[in-house]
């Protein structure tokens, strides 16, 4: 009779449970108090201020912001100077803006860095009296109560309650109490392990008889790189999709967030960077998005268009990443000298490693506004009658080429080819080259100030500092020069950077695998090779790269770039505390 009744009686539990599951999740204001609304918009937020576009968390990126990207919401992040100054940075080592060593706890603000040399770090106070009227998002970078009791009396001062959203993602619950003691009424984010909770609480089916204190709720966009570097790093990459696949069901789920929205929190998706990222976000139901790469975005009356938005079209018409093939096909070049952008032209072929693996490598040829030509680097294919017929026919059988300029340490084995298909063009190269072909008729050292400015403005070369270039141990073939053509609005690296595009690698720019040794000889720290990064993406305005190995990327290369960097921030860190203590 007992066991009668507990079979009757599990599956009536698991069926009320069900139903009073379903309705609390669908109309949360049955059993929770809605939560007042915002005074603002977050459709669209910077992150750091767009850090791909400007020095991030400085007054340059947030006027970029606000003033041409009318961005609704300024995420940024704040820390305490050593004499009491609140000053907005991301971290407290100084290696994630600087060359320099130290910290910002332990700095006068007057004694702090430029960030990568070029922008001062901004003070809280300077951000609201510049901009009174724009939303912050601002992110405690630590549990410092000191820290917070200043930045308490800046929002009071300056009036800006009403538009802040503020928490501190640290798992330190005892800093999160201090801040909903410190005024009720401001707008709180989660932390981090009670965003998980969020996460759980909804996978277990709890959600909605839980009480929730924060105010908005901020989740990651799941793209692949997140995945592979946060979540599952060295995950097998025919494991990849499926992982991607699932953390999106789990980490974006539109079930969530609409939960979420009903008892009256906002939702926002970190940095999604491409328009597709940005209809994806629209699909999941959230209030915003905060773009990191860029501050462009689908701006409030397009982003709640629930046809397709003006944002999309407005993809369509943006550069699309084309292929060399592509590319070949739609300007009828040649199959060995292809044209990458105007008056610039890029050669390439095969080179296998160890006579198995073909990573291709490459040359470059520029036209000058002189009508002259500037070959960068040699290739193997120069052996190949039909390239140069082809480089005769684009110069006067040579007579145009200014100059022969060889970029990289250890690609050596068609400098004597090249020079002797072309005796009387100037011919430059780095100290191991100079070193190794010492009869060869070398016009100059490009490691030499003048030499690297020669062909400025038009031609732009630089060295890239963090590892050793002048005298690179053998297996180091890392470091080379970098040449930045600005009318075709393209950079010719060789080994700094990989761009394949493959079945198994689609689309991949990567910092190439380099031996940790490379950087403890380096006369700077690794740091220093990501900042010299951050510079060009600063300094130069490019859409192409064309890369040794495997390929050109045409397009997008800023954008990619800066990815890049972000998605390799962490190893970069791991490496530079690693070596600065020897």
């Amino acid at each position: 009779m007992l066991e009668s009744a507990l079979y009757l009686a599990i599956p009536v539990i698991f069926v009320s449970f069900c139903v009073v599951y379903h309705i609390a999740l669908h109309h949360p204001t049955l059993t929770h108090k809605k939560k007042q609304p915002f005074g603002f918009s977050i459709a669209h937020s910077s992150h750091r201020g767009g850090a791909g576009e400007n020095p991030e968390n400085t007054l340059l990126a947030f006027r970029h912001s606000v003033e041409k990207a009318k961005t609704d919401l300024i995420e940024l992040d704040v820390l305490l100077t050593r004499d009491k100054r609140v000053v907005v940075v991301h971290d407290d080592e100084f290696s994630h803006i600087s060359d320099r060593l130290g910290s910002v706890s332990t700095t006068l603000y007057e004694d702090l860095p430029l960030v990568f040399d070029k922008e001062p770090i901004p003070l809280l106070s300077e951000v609201f009296e510049m901009f009174p009227n724009t939303a912050i998002n601002l992110d405690f970078k630590a549990p410092d109560p000191e820290l917070l009791d200043h930045v308490y009396d800046l929002i009071v001062r300056y009036n800006m309650r009403d538009k802040i959203i503020w928490g501190s993602g640290f798992n330190n619950e005892e800093f999160n109490k201090l801040i909903v003691r410190k005024d009720s009424t401001i707008k709180r984010f989660f932390s981090q392990p009670r965003a998980l909770r969020i996460y759980l609480l909804h996978v277990l089916c709890l959600l909605p008889f839980v009480h929730i204190e924060e105010d908005a709720f901020e989740a990651p966009y799941i793209h692949s790189t997140f995945v592979r570097e946060e979540i599952f790093p060295g995950i097998p990459p025919f494991f990849l999709p499926l992982a991607v696949w699932c953390m999106k069901r789990l980490f974006m789920s539109k079930s969530l967030f609409s939960h979420l929205r009903k008892r009256g929190l906002v939702v926002l998706l970190w940095t999604p960077n491409e328009w597709s990222e940005f209809e994806e976000a629209k699909q999941t139901g959230v209030d915003g998005v905060a773009p990191m790469h860029r501050t462009w975005g689908p701006k409030p009356e397009e982003f709640q268009k629930s046809q397709k938005s003006k944002a999309l079209s407005l993809a369509r018409t943006q550069r699309p990443r084309a292929s060399i093939a592509h590319q070949m096909a739609a300007n009828g070049s040649s199959p060995l000298l292809v044209s990458i952008g105007s008056n610039f032209w890029n050669v390439r072929c095969d080179y296998k490693v160890k006579a198995v693996f073909n990573v291709g490598t490459h040359m470059s040829v520029a036209r000058l506004s002189t009508g002259k030509f500037l070959i960068i680097d040699a290739a193997p294919a120069l052996n190949n009658p039909t390239l140069v017929k082809e480089l005769n026919e684009l110069t006067s059988n040579g007579e145009n080429i200014e100059a022969i300029i060889h970029t990289h340490p250890f690609h050596t084995g068609s400098i004597v080819t090249l020079s002797n298909l072309y005796p009387n063009a100037a011919v430059y190269g780095c100290p191991r080259h100079l070193k190794m072909f010492p009869d060869l008729k070398w016009t100059g050292d490009l490691s030499e100030p003048t030499n690297l400015a020669r062909w400025q403005p038009e031609v732009d070369l630089r060295i890239p500092t963090g590892t050793e270039f002048f005298a690179p141990a053998e297996d180091n073939h890392f470091s080379s020069i970098w040449a930045y053509h600005r009318e075709s609005k393209t950079i010719h690296v060789d080994d700094t950077l990989s761009y394949a595009q493959t079945v198994k690698f689609p689309d991949c720019l990567s910092i190439p695998c380099c031996p940790e040794e490379a950087f403890n000889l380096a006369r700077r720290p690794p740091k220093s090779s990501r900042l010299s990064l951050q510079t060009v993406m600063q300094d130069w305005d490019f859409e192409n790269i064309a890369a040794a190995h495997m390929g050109v990327l045409i397009g997008n290369g800023k954008r990619e770039l800066g990815a890049l960097l972000e998605r390799t921030q962490r190893e970069f860190d791991k490496l530079t505390k690693k070596y600065s203590k020897k």
